[in-house]
């Protein structure tokens, strides 16, 4: 049970993912504010409880960065009594025995019919490190494609770019009804993520939806949090990432 769910400002953003587009949506949220944990974990299970035939590829920067997201799923739907008796047809009473695979390394399999689908219902994969091959999915959540590690690194920048336009092109299955979820913080002006943001089709129409919720009400120094408490907003202040991180 995470303490702040109830929070109207979270309750809030499970609206705007939920009632928003359906796919290529761009979410830049302030750090800490449950971005990863409403659409990389949260929206991920909820889709497979709908589709449970359908997989999902949890790609970030590098790999381990991505098995940490399915790390946080697989102990969830391990010890969730609530969900194993509400969706007994799709979720395994004990899935680390009954799953034909259920690991980080492997990834995730739900009961489904098909037997004979070489990918996971959820796997985690890299950009830079460990991206796969001859994997296709119908939903795609890239979190965490960019980080500090990397902010001063142009040549970087341009690699996680290039690799992100190559998981996007080859790794869904070519459908219209394939879902894209895109998450991240700001951390360079030449970063992917703003790079994506500014994608456009020939017409000039954006190709993702960009939403930017940056941690104050008015999206200043000054504003007040819509989620930390006060001293921690302040605390955060004396950060020389605090514009980039908090205010987007």
């Amino acid at each position: 049970q995470i303490e702040k769910a109830n929070h109207p400002f979270v309750v809030q953003q499970c609206r705007v993912v939920q009632d928003g587009p359906r796919t290529d949506t761009l979410d830049v949220w302030a750090r800490f504010h449950f971005k990863s944990l409403l659409i990389t974990q949260a929206e991920t299970i909820q889709y497979h409880l709908k589709h449970p035939e359908h997989c999902t590829g949890i790609l970030a920067y590098v790999r381990p960065a991505a098995k940490a997201f399915l790390r946080s799923i697989k102990a969830l739907l391990e010890r969730s009594g609530f969900l194993k008796q509400c969706f007994p047809d799709v979720l395994w009473h004990k899935p680390e025995s009954q799953a034909l695979k259920w690991s980080e390394d492997d990834g995730l399999v739900w009961k489904r019919e098909s037997s004979s689908r070489k990918e996971s219902t959820i796997e985690a994969w890299g950009l830079v490190e460990g991206m796969p091959t001859g994997r296709h999915f119908e939903r795609m959540v890239f979190d965490d494609i960019e980080t500090d590690d990397i902010r001063e690194s142009p040549d970087m920048l341009d690699k996680v770019f290039s690799k992100f336009q190559m998981a996007n092109t080859n790794l869904g299955t070519g459908s219209d009804d394939d879902v894209v979820r895109i998450i991240g913080t700001y951390y360079s002006h030449f970063g992917p993520i703003v790079r994506i943001g500014e994608m456009k089709y020939d017409n000039g129409e954006p190709i993702y939806t960009l939403r930017v919720v940056p941690g104050s009400d008015n999206g200043e120094r000054d504003g007040n949090p819509v989620l930390m408490d006060t001293k921690t907003w302040e605390k955060a202040k004396k950060s020389v990432h605090f514009n980039s991180q908090q205010l987007c």
